[in-house]
């Protein structure tokens, strides 16, 4: 029996951790056995959260698996190196649907533009924009070709696509990022449309490659305190205080349960940008 892949970056915490309790209890992973690939860079945290996934809800395939490994998305040196040793002992031919999720990343230096130094900017661009695009080639030439479905998502921020005061440097790479993965989405169509040439008719695809930005609204979470705390006063910091003071901020096991909807119903067009706001009253 052909088996689910789930890689989920930034697993140890946050959302990333939630969105992996949620998939490993999902219909998604539960139609067949699964193996759960759990990356960030604390290893204690990571597995437990695994050991919490397997003890409280056992996977109804006695066969599904859950590994952690310890990766910093952030020291590039080494990330050839530990992406290769998690996937490369891997046999494709065993999955017939593989999931990445490209969660891990970092707020950087919430401040203005004349004061972001070279290694403010260097240490942002490197795990929110190089780093993940990076995984995601890596992935791509490990699991996509005959009779796989691979989707990639993309966990994005309404910041991608509107500016905010003092966070142009976190802006910047979330819209590099959401540009990736609408181009894997063209790069899927041009794929398709040159099968089609060859073969003189329409054909089934050989390989379903399907992306999404996902934006997952203002989380209740560490970086939140980070916000409050970090960036200079203005207008966006007034904001977002007032909404954790109101208790208006979003939860993340809602966001992430908004988003395993989507991955279930499929009905997004490759390449999109969804943000929680829009599918909450639809999907909840």
């Amino acid at each position: 029996m052909t088996k689910s892949l789930f890689i989920i970056t930034g697993a140890s915490k946050g959302f990333g951790k939630w969105l992996a309790e949620l998939l490993w209890k999902s219909s998604l992973s539960h139609g067949q056995p699964s193996d759960f690939i759990l990356m960030a860079r604390t290893s204690s945290l990571l597995q437990e959260s695994a050991n919490f996934m397997q003890n409280t809800f056992p996977h109804p395939h006695p066969t599904s698996t859950i590994q952690c490994h310890q990766i910093d998305f952030q020291n590039l040196d080494n990330l050839e190196f530990h992406l290769d040793k998690v996937l490369s002992g891997m046999i494709p031919s065993s999955y017939h649907r593989t999931y990445l999720i490209n969660n891990a990343g970092s707020l950087g230096k919430l401040d203005r533009l004349d004061k972001l130094s070279l290694s403010d900017i260097r240490q942002a661009m490197d795990i929110n924009v190089t780093a993940c695009i990076y995984v995601t080639s890596r992935f791509l030439r490990q699991f996509s070709g005959s009779g796989r479905y691979c989707t990639i998502v993309n966990i994005s921020s309404l910041a991608a696509v509107q500016p905010f005061d003092s966070w142009g440097l976190y802006a910047a790479g979330k819209a590099a990022r959401d540009m990736i993965h609408r181009t894997l989405a063209i790069e899927e169509e041009e794929r398709e449309y040159l099968l089609n040439l060859k073969t003189a008719s329409p054909s089934s695809s050989s390989s379903w490659i399907r992306s999404l930005n996902y934006a997952p609204g203002p989380l209740n979470t560490d970086m939140q305190a980070l916000i409050r705390n970090d960036m200079p006063d203005g207008r966006v910091k007034t904001a977002f205080t007032e909404m954790h003071m109101n208790h208006k901020l979003v939860d993340p096991m809602d966001s992430a349960r908004v988003l395993v909807q989507l991955l279930i119903k499929d009905k997004w067009k490759n390449g999109d940008h969804i943000d929680y706001f829009d599918w909450i009253g639809q999907l909840l």
